[in-house]
């Protein structure tokens, strides 16, 4: 696993949308700025659409004055934003430009974390693989489409199990040779 030097300091990128829920950014923004103090963490807010204002679910609006950098990111957090019909996350997923942006930002070294629908978008990029979450084929819950690389079908149960999920290079279901070592979503 990459791990950098603790002189550098850790850089979080936290993914904001419209409609983005603020109690599923400002937990890890609060406790990442209370650790700030041992250790150097650099925080900042992005989007997929690059600079500018994005108006969370309940009408805060907060200005992204970063473009939009993987590459300059240790940790990518995609918050949630609702669930059901009308939902930011279904929108973003409709929409399309988050969840290609999600897929195209993986690289060894950089960790993606979803939390609560957040990991919806991960799914939507193709950057989880729960098998009792997703499967090639299934309907996804919020676009409703088939989905040929696999959708989140089992979300009611994923989401009360699994509220904040981590995508890595290897899965941490899967063992050092690849297999699936079980059926279950990842405590």
């Amino acid at each position: 696993m990459h791990r950098r030097p603790l002189r550098e300091p850790l850089r979080v990128h936290t993914v904001l949308y419209d409609g983005v829920e603020e109690q599923d950014f400002a937990g890890h923004v609060e406790v990442l700025g209370i650790l700030a103090e041992q250790r150097r963490i650099q925080q900042t807010f992005v989007s997929a659409d690059g600079p500018g204002r994005v108006t969370t679910m309940s009408g805060l609006e907060i200005a992204i004055r970063a473009p939009w950098s993987p590459r300059s990111a240790d940790l990518l957090v995609v918050p949630g934003g609702g669930y059901g019909d009308g939902a930011a996350v279904a929108g973003e997923i409709q929409r399309g430009v988050l969840p290609k942006a999600l897929a195209r930002a993986r690289r060894p070294g950089l960790t993606m974390a979803g939390v609560c629908t957040g990991t919806m978008l991960l799914s939507a990029a193709g950057l989880t693989a729960s098998p009792s979450a997703l499967g090639p084929g299934a309907t996804h819950p919020l676009s409703g489409r088939a989905e040929p690389h696999g959708a989140c079908a089992g979300w009611p149960r994923a989401l009360s199990r699994a509220a904040f999920t981590v995508a890595r290079e290897t899965p941490p279901w899967e063992n050092r040779s690849g297999r699936r070592t079980t059926g279950e979503i990842p405590r």
